[in-house]
């Protein structure tokens, strides 16, 4: 035996002041738990302490000796309410040391003592001294009077050998949190893993481990910046927290990656509810600096004892199956390899299409005239964006713009779309038709561009067109899924003098509120209100409401898509203001649409 393991024995000492009550505990098994419940290692009666408030657990370094740490709560992710306190600093977990206070959120007090008990017993003395403690001592037991019986108690204490402690081989309280985000980060994942399985193991009752990634935050990254990035994590990790049971633990595993630890399921079966539950929680878009990020979560799992009995083997297993379902969307998850082969080809092709067709602006502008129904003058046009592919045809803008949407290509699409329009009215300017106000419809993604205001103050009102001849078209659908930023944006529309029109109204559940508190000049009733009019007749009281809705608020009502005359006829009855359809004209290009309104500007002056 070598002289520093004969001298030294190392004792950990936990003494506890409760109501003027003082307890001294060895500290010698491998966990101890602390709280009001009796069931605890520790038993404290104050009412203000959890019924599981505290958790010893002893962790040994690479020197084969031990220390103490304590940890907020359970080990099944179970926090106190008040917390605990080191050295008057809040923390969720310790690594205790000599001399360290501790507080419980309450008047309950302890402090963690480890002694060197040697022949000469000089850290004993000292340590017996300050705390004012009659002591019996003997060569292998130390003996503290007990406060509340006033009767010695004895400890046996074990010998470890007394050797140097270098710095690295203890851990700081950073290597077990993701400063990030404040959640356990993979070593303390670890920890509570293995005492999972040894519960499980014992209880013969199956637990579960999920893997989650998310999918575009390298792209997040590098579209809004690092800064984005992290605030996407830190809310990710607050709602993976906020949708999981009590006992269920979350922790960072690195990078854009978290685990999950469901120490109790009932049932194997009801792992895929599980899933589906948190994955419906974490896919709701999230507002950000005015910015509304939609972000795809990627997720496996695997099952103790079913797929594994071991850490290792379990968290491989759940990696491996999240690679596996990568591969699968959520409503494909049945289809064969062979046609997820397919459908990725097929919108890897489209993706090209439409990435080349912007950079070389194949796109097509076309313009269809707004008709006055009572005096059958032009009094607008609208502008129309259109895709004519050479394999493929005409191609409607609801099959492309989602894709323009997908590829990040709405800034440039909408710089190009907006420059075009503005030369082609800068041009009827000149040939005396600078009375007709121009609409443009723009899509939810085109509306949260942060450049959407310089796009249209550069190319409108810098060369000296009003503000008041451009009309901003907003969807009833677009509305609906973000008011509170199609307001901000209405409202510095207006402050350029830019007008705005709700479009496709009646399709939705758009109230007659926000026909009064948005700052619109014009309502587009729905096409799918005029399209059944034939079929349904009944379609004609509420197609009436619209109108008699929009001039109650002193809006001028455009029917959009009126193709028969009978359509005409219902909507002149219903004192429709403005209409916009193939009875009076289809979409014109851009040279017919200047002869045609050359055409109607002479006519309407000889007449």
């Amino acid at each position: 035996m070598s002289l520093a393991k004969s001298q030294f024995a190392i004792q950990h000492l936990l003494i506890i002041e409760e109501s003027k009550i003082r307890r001294s505990i060895k500290l010698e098994d491998f966990q101890y738990s602390l709280g009001r419940q009796a069931s605890n290692n520790i038993v404290i009666k104050s009412q203000q302490v959890s019924r599981k408030h505290a958790t010893f657990l002893r962790k040994s370094n690479q020197k084969n000796q031990y220390s103490y740490w304590i940890f907020d709560g359970d080990l099944e992710g179970n926090k106190s309410h008040n917390g605990i306190y080191i050295n008057g600093e809040k923390c969720l977990i310790h690594e205790l040391k000599d001399g360290d206070l501790i507080n419980f959120g309450c008047e309950v007090n302890a402090s963690y003592h480890v002694l060197y008990n040697s022949d000469k017993s000089s850290n004993l003395a000292n340590f017996l001294t300050s705390h004012k403690q009659e002591v019996l001592e003997s060569e292998d037991k130390l003996t503290f009077p007990n406060a509340e019986s006033k009767e010695p108690t004895s400890f046996l204490f074990i010998s470890e050998p007394h050797l140097a402690v270098s710095s690295e081989d203890t851990l700081s309280e950073e290597t077990y949190l993701d400063p990030l985000t404040q959640l356990p980060n993979r070593n303390l994942f670890h920890e509570y893993l293995s005492i999972a399985i040894g519960n499980a193991r014992q209880n013969k009752k199956p637990l579960a481990i999920l893997y989650l990634d998310i999918e575009q935050l390298k792209d997040l990254n590098e579209r809004w910046g690092n800064l984005i990035g992290d605030q996407v994590l830190q809310e990710l990790a607050k709602q993976l927290k906020s949708c999981l049971r009590s006992g269920d633990i979350v922790a960072r595993w690195g990078g854009d990656e978290f685990t999950i630890l469901i120490p109790h399921i009932n049932r194997v079966e009801d792992l895929p509810n599980i899933c589906q539950r948190i994955l419906n929680s974490v896919t709701q878009p999230i507002s950000l600096e005015r910015h509304l990020i939609n972000i795809k979560i990627n997720m496996g799992s695997a099952i103790y004892p079913e797929h594994g009995t071991e850490e290792t083997l379990l968290l491989q297993k759940a990696e491996a199956n999240l690679e596996e379902n990568k591969q699968k969307s959520q409503e494909t998850i049945c289809v064969k390899k062979q046609q997820i082969y397919q459908q990725k080809s097929q919108a890897e092709k489209i993706k090209f299409m439409v990435k080349k067709a912007v950079i070389n602006q194949d796109f097509l502008i076309y313009y269809q005239p707004q008709i006055n129904i009572k005096t059958n003058k032009i009094e607008g046009v609208e502008a129309l964006l259109r895709w004519h592919h050479p394999e493929f045809g005409s191609i409607a803008p609801n099959q492309f713009i989602p894709w323009v949407e997908k590829l990040d290509l709405v800034i440039p699409l909408t710089e190009w779309f907006i420059e075009k329009v503005a030369r082609q009215h800068q041009a009827w300017r000149a040939s005396d038709f600078s009375f007709i106000p121009i609409s443009i419809n723009l899509s939810s993604h085109q509306l949260q561009a942060p450049t959407l205001l310089s796009i249209l103050n550069q190319n409108f009102l810098s060369i000296g067109l009003e503000g008041n001849l451009l009309i901003v078209e907003i969807t009833e659908k677009t509305l609906q899924e973000n008011p509170q930023n199609v307001f901000r944006l209405l409202h510095e529309l207006k402050q350029l003098g830019i007008k705005a029109c709700i479009d496709d109204f009646g399709s939705g559940t758009t109230s007659a509120r926000h026909l009064q508190q948005f700052p619109f000049t014009q309502v587009k009733i729905a096409q799918s209100l005029l399209q059944n009019l034939e079929k349904y007749p009944e379609e004609i009281s509420m197609i009436a409401a619209v109108i008699a809705l929009g001039h109650t608020f002193k809006l001028k009502v455009i029917a959009e898509g009126v193709e028969t005359e009978n359509q005409l006829d219902i909507l002149r009855k219903l004192d429709c203001d403005m209409i916009q359809g193939y009875v009076f004209s289809k979409p014109l290009n851009e040279i017919e649409a200047t002869q045609f309104l050359s055409f109607y500007s002479d006519d309407q002056n000889k007449s």
